[in-house]
């Protein structure tokens, strides 16, 4: 049995919706930040990595393979962010954020009359009789409807918190944040890359689409339509995929001296970091393996890829 140091393993989640960090520094051990698109490590655990790193002959401790088990956590992270389509849009959607709301900021800085927070003073000068006539409380209401859609987007995607997504009047359906994410997405790369949409789709053929969708009130897709929920949120999976490539590499590495259990005892599995994994054995009616090094472990990571 090796002994496990959650001081060098843990990187718990702010569990934050609208979450831009897959965590550490300062309060946790290892970090990708979703914005910045970078990668950080603790000063503890980054010296034990670099020290692992330079060992040409051998000698790594099983400090050093602990810290670097967080290391390679944290790059998971980086590679569902920029080598999958829905990691992708959403670490895009923070540069799209700001480049469709761009004119609307602009518009703003010029006025004698805005004020932040945006929100709380256009809908202020709404209930005082203005309209979207007004050139500023247009273009305040339509900063505001942008940024938070994107964020609802990101909110359903993760499946965290929904309770307070849906309790705003600015909600209007699933199906309209997803747009709304894709859309500022896809334009701000049509923008840089392919402005005349001959190899990225032209959001604007998906309008009579969507129109039809809630004419025909598609669940989903109009205004008070009901969420759909799911026993697994995108967090259990993103989480649950880091932290199994995490342990399944301690496993080898150690030659194989650790025991799924004592992963599970010493709770390196719990809540969303083993949640995916628990759903995946009950609906294929599998055992507990007894080892990372488990076939079923390896398939569910398969799974994991594709979701």
């Amino acid at each position: 049995m090796i002994d496990l140091n959650h001081a060098l393993m843990d990187t718990p989640n702010n569990r934050n919706e609208t979450t831009k960090e897959f965590s550490s520094c300062w309060n946790s051990l290892g970090l990708y930040h979703s914005t910045q698109y970078v990668l950080r490590l603790s000063y503890q655990v980054h010296n034990l990595v670099e020290s692992a790193a330079n060992k040409k002959n051998g000698g790594v401790t099983h400090e050093e393979l602990q810290a670097y088990s967080t290391y390679i956590h944290e790059t998971v992270h980086w590679w569902q962010h920029i080598g999958s389509t829905i990691g992708f849009i959403m670490s895009m959607c923070y540069p799209a954020e700001a480049h469709s709301n761009l004119e609307h900021l602009q518009q703003l800085a010029k006025s004698k009359n805005a004020k932040k927070p945006l929100r709380s003073w256009a809908e202020s000068e709404m209930r005082n009789g203005k309209d979207h006539r007004d050139k500023d409380v247009a273009a305040a209401n339509a900063a505001v409807n942008n940024s938070l859609d994107i964020a609802f987007y990101r909110t359903l995607m993760m499946g965290v918190r929904i309770e307070n997504t849906v309790a705003t009047q600015y909600f209007e359906s699933t199906g309209h944040s997803f747009r709304i994410a894709y859309d500022t997405a896809i334009n701000t790369l049509r923008a840089v890359f392919d402005p005349e949409a001959v190899f990225l789709p032209n959001p604007d053929d998906w309008n009579d689409g969507l129109k039809d969708l809630e004419e025909k009130e598609v669940t989903g897709y109009y205004y008070g339509s009901p969420i759909p929920r799911y026993p697994i949120k995108g967090l259990d999976i993103i989480e649950g995929q880091a932290r199994f490539i995490q342990l399944q590499f301690l496993y080898f590495a150690t030659g194989e001296r650790i025991q799924f259990d004592q992963f599970e005892k010493e709770n390196y599995l719990l809540d969303e970091y083993g949640d995916a994994f628990r759903f995946f054995l009950e609906n294929t009616s599998s055992k507990t393996p007894k080892t990372m090094g488990d076939p079923i472990v390896s398939l569910f990571l398969l799974v994991c890829d594709i979701s």
